[in-house]
């Protein structure tokens, strides 16, 4: 019995740590992406090449927001936490895709710039998703949003 729960505890550590890497994945490959987007708009301000550099830039607004990323993402926080999503559901009624989203990545105990960073919205969009998902929750301004998703 003891051997057996070892077992489990180590398959969920390696998941756990599967899940910060791929999230840790993200957020370079977003952050990158962001400074390329950066270049771009440096570059274009120097040359006529916008219909060009536009193009491009809307192929990383597509990479950055890619519902297939947070598809694998989704995925793989499933395998670490697999009653999360359907406990949140059942507990808080009908949340959004976005709600259940940063849900998530608050389980994870991620930074609002560190959300912001992975799923390419501003650090006050972030924010505002926080708040909006608090009144959801008919959380009051004493509750605290953070402590309330990790303890779930």
């Amino acid at each position: 019995m003891r051997l057996s729960s070892r077992i489990i505890e180590a398959e969920l550590e390696n998941k756990q740590i599967e899940l910060v890497n791929k999230t840790n994945f993200i957020a370079q490959r977003n952050e990158y992406l962001e400074k390329l987007r950066g270049s771009i708009d440096k570059e274009e301000k120097d040359t006529s090449e916008s219909k060009i550099s536009r193009k491009i830039k809307n192929d990383i607004n597509r990479i950055i927001g890619s519902e297939k990323v947070f598809e694998d993402f989704e995925n793989q926080f499933n395998k670490v936490y697999p009653d999360f999503f359907k406990d949140m559901l059942a507990q808080f009624g009908k949340l959004s895709n976005t709600d259940l989203r940063l849900s998530a990545y608050i389980k994870m105990n991620q930074s609002n710039s560190q959300i912001a960073q992975i799923t390419g919205a501003s650090i006050r969009t972030v924010e505002s998703q926080r708040y909006r998902l608090s009144k959801k929750l008919d959380l009051t301004k004493e509750d605290d949003l953070n402590s309330l998703i990790i303890s779930l």
